[in-house]
């Protein structure tokens, strides 16, 4: 995920190739070589390929926590890592990071809620089962980003073996469709929120299947909200936080439109 503000900008993960993501940011006028910082969640390959040649090649920033960087440290090597604790926030040009632990058969995995001024961003994804800290975080939150990881009779009906399934519906797995909903009907406050579907299974789930689940869950509990789905392996979503209803303000940008003010994409 990419978060653009005031010409500034930073990345959430890295899962798909340096070159893909090198051809990403510069479609959104961002050279690589200034980005402020990728935030690890987790060390799992579909969220740190690209994390080795944009460290070496641009010197990019990479931030994670200690015992993450154990883990990252032995499978890339020849990359400083900036290691910060999770009780503490992370400034960076007006940017208020904070991370929060998630249960995931990781090392160290978390969470990352983005503030700039009243508006806040939540990525919470790779979790097996929803956790107060990320309700919390989804509830304060302006734009949330949750997984819907699969559905869970696809699962079950499906190719993978059964240790495989059993890892996935785990509690330290992923995040199911109904989960997912189940996390954001205990979320929802009177301020508007907008909703993004990730990380979707590309054997065990469908945008359709993803969509279709949750809204069907909410439905029945009289909840309606603003809910989108991403796509797995290229930008797909943009959101822009509105300071009033005349105006639109670029995520963390300013409200005048300019070349240094520019929208998030999710990766």
């Amino acid at each position: 995920m990419l978060l653009q503000w005031e010409g500034k900008a930073i990345l959430i993960d890295a899962g798909i190739s340096a070159r893909k993501l090198t051809t990403y940011l510069l479609e959104r006028n961002v050279s690589p070589e200034n980005l402020l910082g990728i935030f690890v969640t987790h060390e799992h390959s579909d969220h740190i390929a690209g994390i080795e040649l944009l460290a070496k090649r641009f010197d990019t920033p990479v931030l994670c926590t200690e015992e993450t960087r154990k883990v990252l440290s032995w499978l890339i090597d020849g990359v400083e890592y900036e290691v910060y604790k999770k009780e503490q926030s992370i400034e960076i040009e007006g940017l208020e990071i904070q991370a929060f632990s998630l249960p995931h058969d990781a090392a160290d995995p978390v969470g990352y809620q983005i503030r700039y001024g009243e508006y806040a961003v939540s990525v919470i994804t790779d979790l097996g089962a929803p956790t107060l800290d990320a309700v919390s975080a989804a509830r304060t939150s302006d734009l949330v980003v949750i997984e819907a990881n699969h559905d869970v009779d696809r699962l079950i009906s499906g190719p993978y073996p059964w240790h495989l399934k059993k890892r996935i519906m785990s509690d330290r797995g992923h995040l199911s469709n109904l989960q997912a909903a189940q996390l954001i009907s205990s979320a929802l406050r009177p301020r508007p929120q907008q909703f993004w579907l990730a990380h979707l299974s590309k054997r065990n789930n469908t945008k359709t299947c993803a969509r279709d689940t949750v809204l069907s869950y909410l439905n029945k509990l009289g909840i309606s909200i603003d809910l989108y789905v991403t796509e797995r392996d290229k930008p797909s979503l943009v959101w822009e936080p509105p300071l009033e209803p005349a105006v639109q303000l670029s995520l963390f940008g300013s409200p005048k439109q300019s070349e240094e003010s520019m929208e998030p994409i999710i990766f």
